[in-house]
C-alpha cells in the first residue's frame, strides 16, 4: 500500500463521498419520520391493495411486510433505493479507480512512481472498501439514531448483522467494478457493472414471481441478502458470508493479475 496514493485517493472522493453520505442520512431521516403514519390502519389497508409485483420489485424480492418495523426498514430503506445510492458510489469509484487515471492520462505518471501496479490497485481497493463501509455504517447509525427519536424500535443485533452482510455485499460489487476497470474503458466498465447489478436484482425479483427464475436466482448476489430476516433475527448467514467474500476475493485477485499484465499504452 502507498500512503501518498492513499491520500490522493481520499482527495478524489472528498466531494462525492460527503454528498452520498448526506443524501443517505437525509433519506433515512425522511422515511423514519413518516413511519408512525405508515402504521395507521388506513395506510395499511392501502398497502394490502398493492400488487405483489410492486412489493417484490421495491423489496428486492424479500417479500417484506410493511406492517412490521423490520419489514418497513427492509422495504423502504434497505432495498431498491439503498442499492441505487450506495451502488452508484461503488460503481463510480470502482470503475474509475484505473479508468479515470487512463482517461486523464495520469496513469503513466502514477506508474512511474516507486509504486508497483499491485500496490496501486490494493491502495485504490482500500479506499473503495473504506468509503463503502463508511456509507453502510453511517446508514445503520442513522437508523439507530432516528429510530430512537421517532420511537422505531430496532434490534441492535439486527443492525450489526445487516451492516456486516451489507459491507460484504457491496465489497463484492466493488470487486467486479474494479475488475472491469482494468479490462475495459471507463464508460464500458461502468455500464457492465451497472448492467450486472441490475440483472441480478431483476432476477431475484422474478424469482418471487416465476418458477423458472427461482432456479437461476442462486447466481444473483441478492439471493443471499435478506434485510428483513437479518434485522429480525440478528443472525449472520454463513453461506452469505462465504458467497460475498469468495466473490470479492476472486474478482480482486483477478483484477490484480490482469492489471499487472495489461499494456497501458494500448
Amino acid at each position: 500500500m502507498s500512503i501518498n496514493l492513499f491520500l490522493k485517493s481520499l482527495k478524489e472522493i472528498r466531494i462525492s463521498w460527503p454528498s452520498y453520505a448526506l443524501g443517505m442520512v437525509a433519506y433515512v431521516w425522511m422515511l423514519l419520520s413518516v413511519y408512525p403514519t405508515v402504521q395507521s390502519a388506513d395506510i395499511q389497508r392501502l398497502i394490502r391493495t398493492y400488487p405483489k409485483e410492486f412489493l417484490e420489485f421495491f423489496g428486492g424480492g424479500t417479500g417484506a411486510n410493511l406492517a412490521t418495523v423490520e419489514g418497513f426498514l427492509a422495504l423502504e430503506i434497505f432495498a431498491f433505493m439503498w442499492f441505487v445510492i450506495i451502488g452508484a458510489f461503488v460503481i463510480a469509484y470502482g470503475t474509475g479507480a484505473i479508468g479515470k487515471e487512463i482517461d486523464t492520462g495520469t496513469i503513466e505518471i502514477l506508474l512511474s512512481q516507486p509504486v508497483s501496479r499491485t500496490s496501486a490497485l490494493i491502495t485504490k481497493s482500500i479506499t473503495l472498501f473504506g468509503g463503502t463501509a463508511g456509507l453502510v455504517i453511517l446508514t445503520m447509525a442513522s437508523v439507530y439514531l432516528f429510530g430512537n427519536i421517532y420511537n422505531v424500535s430496532v434490534r441492535t443485533e439486527g443492525i450489526i448483522a445487516l451492516a456486516i452482510i451489507a459491507i460484504l455485499f457491496f465489497a463484492a460489487i466493488g470487486a467486479f467494478s474494479l475488475f472491469f476497470s482494468v479490462i475495459l474503458e471507463r464508460g464500458r466498465a461502468a455500464m457492465a457493472s451497472a448492467g450486472i447489478l441490475t440483472a441480478m436484482y431483476l432476477l431475484t425479483v422474478l424469482a418471487g414471481l416465476a418458477d423458472w427464475a427461482e432456479k437461476l436466482d442462486v447466481i444473483s448476489l441478492f439471493h443471499y441478502y435478506d434485510s428483513a430476516k437479518l434485522l429480525t433475527t440478528g443472525d449472520i448467514p454463513l453461506r452469505s458470508v462465504l458467497v460475498y467474500f469468495g466473490t470479492a476475493t476472486s474478482f480482486y485477485i483477478s483484477a490484480i493479475l490482469l492489471f499487472n499484465r495489461r499494456d497501458i499504452a494500448v
